[in-house]
């Protein structure tokens, strides 16, 4: 046994598997399909985790016996995130912890690359060493939402329906997530009537509205206000009846035709046509065509069309069908009508017309059809009569085509006269009354035709209709009959009843109600001036037929300050008994007072002490009415300016109990009526601007603009600023853009300026300045002589060097720019390089780069290639040789090194040696040598390098020279870390055969320093060498090999 090593069996991780949560738990000896042996060592959740078994051994005096494993997590990993995100994927790579043992696997969970949302996640670590110890520990993922100290809404957003009915307002509507955090933080409400939230729904019935929403964060609390306008929305849509053709004479409305099928997102739609009527003329058999222009309007005035086509086809007459006889026979015949002559009772609007398909062919241009008639009427009895109606239809198409019929029409009258008499008469036995009386006329109600009137009363027959008759003053009840007998032999009659009596007074006038306006204007006057004739219009006490009396009228009033009361009419006839009648006239309170409010208006200072304006009341005669306002500031976003809300209200305080029961009725404009409960309110606006000057929310910034590629000019449309103010701001420009606000404008490379100057109506003013530059950013198009020959001159003085100078100007083929200005030349990026300078043994062709740069400092470049030859001169060249050792850090030459050896001109050579390399190239060239090897990855590879590796990291011993630090780097990722460690071992145990990252040997000039050399990265070190213009021999190139993973140099 080897007593400075002890042979360990472990448990190497192999792989692990994923499992579904409902089948069975892995138990252990089940198979990974990844796993080249069976071995469960440890499971967790849906996961475990496969192992297969080896032996090494391990160093006693790096370790001494097993020690315990010790292990700490790293330190919480906060992670703040950027402007909208609401989670991460989170990685391990940078995380560093701490262990007391070298540890052959560490594993996560949740795994490196998982999305962690906003909060804090526990993450648990578990690392096992080589013994099979395993220890877990846990630290925090903190996930901060990037919040800002505070952010705005913008004033105004305009947002639109998207052609949908109704949709919700979405948060990134409002305010700009590359500003703000994550957006599933933040809340919007849209504020209702009085600012109270509602959901952030909108609709077509909010097109063109404005309203205020609230967007919130939820975590803090901040919030913002901004107006919205709603636009967009599903305009109506409207579909047609189909075509039509029709007979001619056919009805034409929309009900016999059709009307169009509407779809929308709104329920009130107003439909309309207008119809364009062409007409044709004889012999086409088509007589019109009507376009019919159908036309939708939603509530918000946006519309549809479409057009139904109606095809209006002639007939002919060979079809017409003619009125049918009202004879008795084949139709009732007509019945005299009171008010009407034969004519009108007998007119073809009520006994037909020659029709076609039930619809009249008559008066109808585009049927070419002419209709008339001619009568012949006999008069049987009065209102009776018989007529022969001779009808003519002529084919106007076709004039010796007509048609005649001869219709039968009789007007009977077949009923009595109908009317009415008062069903009682009265006389007096008074001495002061006479013998005589006059009877009342038949009302007639109903009769058609003449008539006579015979009236019989047990005294006398009157022939007339009503007149006076003598009667026999004797107290008793007496029949009047009435007979009423027409032209055509109908006879009727009824009874009136004559009551004589002693009394003279028969009725009093009623009881009666008028309202107060009557009051005021008709029955107080007639009182005060005593004009009794106008007070008769309210009644008078009635007397028997054969009486005549005079009357004395007196009148008092108890009528309150509302107009309310009653009116007492006292009447006493001057008959003997002095009848007398008392009439109650109940005058009524009415309320409706109108008032014509203040107009809104503007103003330019505070309201204080101002006059704004009084309503103006009508018709109050009979009311109590005040008038009083409250005001309400409403703030419009800029200081000073602000609409106060007068509220006025106008009540009648004879009628107002307090409680608002009825709309008030407009007449125009600010002229309302009351509704009748005694009280009108009206909201005057006043907008008042207190000095407020107009802003630029938005500022005006205008970004540099580019020219184009293809021209030094640019057309530039000027935009046109939001300016808010308090209202009417009238906006205007000025500066090197003209004045002319949104208009196109041509510009040229340079500094502009524009002044945009706001004045509302009341004079304060605002202004913004905006200041941008017009930039060339586009290259010249570099263009190159393909080729340039040269010659080496002969020396003016003896004993210098023939030389051949090419200045790069030489080399231009015709560069051009978009802008037209002068172009520099230069062979690299620094435009003060402009020439080169070839020498003996400089002969050949040489590539080139031509670089042009223009007024701006855009550059673009090109290739050429310079050709040197040698004519008059002569020198003695040969190719110089370039060489070089390559060795480790202790000097130990590295055999069988694969040294490539190139030049941008074309040569290559690879040279494999031991210990170092040499070349011969071609003179005046440019040359890159890079070293490589790429083979015995394990060489000088062991665990004692493990262990030195280990004391490295945990800073107990560490390596002491920059070399040994890369060779550490067995990943290849710029630092040695403990992955490097678990990545050693798989070489060392045969799991790797190479370095998966990495390649065996890497190389370093050795004339490099390294600025740190405890930290070699600390900026990138050179595994090249690069020279140039190579005209001599070089034989330093020396390289410093490093054998990767060998840290104690035993290769």
């Amino acid at each position: 046994m080897n007593t400075y090593f002890t042979p360990v069996f472990k448990l190497l991780h192999c792989w692990f598997c994923a499992f579904a949560t409902t089948s069975p738990q892995p138990q252990k000896g089940r198979t990974c399909s990844q796993c080249t042996k069976p071995a469960v060592l440890w499971y967790k959740g849906n996961w475990f985790f496969c192992f297969a078994f080896a032996m090494f051994f391990v160093p006693n005096f790096a370790f001494g016996n097993p020690p315990n494993l010790e292990f700490t997590c790293p330190d919480t990993l906060v992670i703040q995130l950027e402007p909208g995100e609401c989670g991460t994927e989170v990685f391990y790579d940078t995380l560093t912890w701490s262990n007391t043992d070298i540890l052959l696997d560490t594993l996560f969970f949740p795994p490196s690359g998982t999305f962690f949302d906003i909060g804090t996640t526990v993450v648990t670590l578990v690392g096992t060493n080589i013994f099979n110890e395993a220890q877990s520990c846990t630290f925090n993922v903190i996930v901060e939402e990037f919040f800002p100290n505070e952010f705005e809404c913008p004033a105004n957003v305009t947002i639109s329906l998207q052609n949908q009915c109704s949709r919700n307002i979405g948060v990134a509507e409002i305010i700009n997530l590359d500003s703000t955090g994550c957006i599933g933080n933040y809340q919007i409400m849209r504020l209702g009537q009085g600012g109270t939230p509602i959901p952030p729904g909108i609709n077509a019935f909010d097109v063109g509205a404005s309203f205020l929403v609230a967007l919130q964060h939820i975590d803090s609390a901040f919030q913002c206000l901004a107006q919205v306008t709603v636009s967009g929305g599903t305009p109506p849509s409207i579909l047609c009846p189909a075509d039509i053709t029709v007979a001619c004479n056919v009805s034409l409305t929309p009900e016999a035709l059709g009307t169009p099928d509407t779809s929308g997102c709104y329920q009130n739609i107003f439909v309309g046509h207008f119809d364009e009527t062409t007409t044709t003329s004889c012999p086409d058999s088509i007589g019109f065509q009507i376009n019919r222009f159908w036309v939708s309007t939603d509530p918000f005035g946006k519309k549809d069309t479409c057009v139904q086509t109606i095809t209006g086809r002639r007939t002919g007459i060979a079809g017409v069908q003619f009125p049918v006889d009202f004879d008795g026979t084949s139709a009732p015949p007509l019945l005299c009508d009171n008010d009407l002559g034969w004519e009108e009772t007998a007119s073809p609007e009520v006994t037909g017309k020659p029709s076609f398909l039930n619809f009249p062919i008559d008066n109808n241009t585009g049927c070419a059809v002419s209709t008339n008639y001619d009568d012949i009427a006999v008069n049987i009895c009065g209102a009776e009569y018989d007529i022969q109606r001779a009808w003519t239809v002529v084919d106007i198409c076709n004039p010796l085509m007509t048609v005649k019929d001869t219709q039968y029409i009789k007007i009977i009258d077949t009923l009595p006269p109908l009317f009415t008499i008062p069903d009682t008469l009265f006389a007096s036995l008074s001495a002061n009354c006479n013998d005589s009386l006059v009877l009342p006329a038949a009302n007639q109600i109903l009769e058609c035709s003449p008539f006579s009137t015979e009236i019989i009363t047990p005294w006398d027959t009157l022939t007339s209709n009503g007149g006076l008759t003598i009667i026999q003053v004797t107290q008793g009840v007496y029949p009047i009959n009435y007979t009423l007998t027409d032209a055509c032999g109908n006879v009727t009659d009824s009874t009136s009843w004559l009551v004589i009596e002693n009394e003279t007074l028969t009725s009093c006038p009623p009881d009666d109600s008028v309202d107060c306006h009557f009051y005021f204007d008709v029955i107080a006057p007639a009182i005060g001036t005593g004009d009794f004739a106008t007070l008769g219009e309210l009644g008078l006490p009635s007397f028997a037929g054969n009486c005549s009396f005079g009357i004395t009228e007196t009148d008092s009033v108890a009528i309150d300050g509302c107009g309310a009361g009653i009116v007492f009419r006292k009447m006493v006839a001057n008959d003997v008994a002095q009848s007398t009648c008392v009439q109650r006239i109940f005058v009524e309170h009415v309320s409706d007072f109108s008032a014509i409010f203040p107009a809104d208006t503007s103003i330019c200072t505070g309201p204080n002490g101002l006059n704004l304006g009084q309503p103006i009341f009508q018709d109050v005669d009979c009311e109590a009415v005040v008038a009083s306002f409250s005001d309400a500031f409403v703030s419009e976003g800029t200081a000073g300016c602000y609409t106060l809300e007068r509220t006025w209200t106008v009540t009648n305080t004879c009628v107002f109990n307090g409680t608002n029961l009825s709309d008030d009725i407009p007449f125009t404009g600010r002229h309302y009526l009351d509704g009748g409960d005694g009280i009108i309110t009206y909201l005057q606006k006043i907008t008042v601007n207190d000095s407020a000057a107009p802003v630029f929310p938005e500022g005006c910034d205008m970004a540099d603009l580019f020219m184009p590629a293809d021209s030094c000019r640019l057309v530039f449309d000027v935009p046109v600023p939001v300016v808010e103010g308090c209202r009417n701001v009238e906006l205007s420009m000025s500066g090197s853009l003209g004045s002319e606000m949104g208009a196109s404008v041509n510009l040229g490379l340079g500094a502009y300026q524009v002044t945009y100057t706001a004045v509302d109506d009341c004079g304060n003013m605002g202004t913004c300045v905006a200041e941008f530059e017009v930039l060339d950013t586009v290259a010249p198009v570099a263009v190159c002589k393909p080729v340039v020959a040269v010659e080496l001159m002969t020396p003016v003085n003896p004993g210098d060097e023939p030389m051949a100078e090419v200045w790069v100007a030489d080399l231009d083929g015709g560069s051009f720019d978009n802008c037209e200005n002068d172009l520099q030349f230069s062979y690299s990026p620094d435009t003060m390089e402009l020439r080169r300078v070839f020498f003996c043994c400089e002969t050949g062709s040489y590539f080139v780069s031509l670089w042009a740069t223009d007024q701006s400092g855009n550059k673009s470049s090109c290739s050429s290639i310079i050709t040197v030859q040698e004519n008059m001169s002569t020198c003695d060249c040969s190719d110089p040789v370039l060489a070089g050792t390559i060795t480790t850090e202790d000097s130990t030459e590295i055999n069988n090194v694969t040294t490539n050896i190139s030049s941008p001109f074309g040569f290559e050579e690879n040279t494999t040696t031991n210990g170092g390399f040499t070349a011969n190239v071609p003179v005046g060239g440019d040359y890159t040598i890079t070293p490589s090897k790429n083979t015995g990855h394990l060489d000088g590879v062991s665990t004692f390098d493990a262990v030195l590796m280990t004391r490295h990291i945990l800073g107990v011993s560490l390596l002491d020279s920059p070399y040994k630090i890369i060779a550490a780097d067995i990943n290849h990722s710029g630092q040695v870390t403990t992955f490097d460690i678990v990545e050693m071992r798989k070489l060392i145990l045969n799991i790797y055969t190479e370095f998966p990252n990495n390649t065996s040997w890497r190389f370093v000039p050795k004339s490099y320093v390294f600025p740190n050399p405890l930290d070699p990265w600390e900026e990138p070190f050179p595994e090249m060498i690069f020279i140039n213009n190579v005209v001599e021999d070089r034989l330093d190139l020396d390289f410093i090999g490093i054998k990767i993973g060998d840290l104690n140099g035993s290769n």
